[in-house]
């Protein structure tokens, strides 16, 4: 980011850091974050069904989540056929030659578009 502008690495720390603070306090009291062509934020509680509503009570949240929707704007289009918006996949297992690993009900054949064949992370802390 601080190639494509005139702000310096702290300056982007500061920022990310005082939005992320920002963020958190809006999902903690209810509230959903929209940030404009990006997507929508917002927390989903997971709870042990009970049979009476008086017994429904917050000792009965197993998990919170944090979701994300993201905005039509970033949103892959797997039938687009521009070169700078086309995702073309590939099977991991024929390139790799390793079988796919059993992860029961989430067992899938792995895909990976092309470009992002290795992880990337961004540190913000160098």
């Amino acid at each position: 980011m601080k190639e494509k502008s005139s702000l310096t690495l702290g300056d982007i720390q500061s920022v990310l850091t005082n939005f992320v603070e920002a963020m958190i306090a809006m999902l903690y009291n209810g509230q959903s974050v929209n940030i404009k062509n990006f997507g929508v934020f917002s927390l989903s509680a997971h709870t042990k069904g009970v049979e009476d509503i008086k017994e429904c009570t917050a000792k009965n949240i197993q998990a919170v989540k944090i979701n994300f929707r993201p905005s039509s704007t970033v949103r892959p289009d797997i039938t687009a056929t521009r070169a700078g918006q086309k995702i073309d996949f590939y099977d991991l297992e024929a390139l790799t030659g390793k079988p796919e690993e059993e992860g029961g009900a989430t067992s899938r054949r792995e895909v990976a578009a092309e470009g992002m064949m290795t992880r990337r992370r961004t540190r913000w802390d160098k």
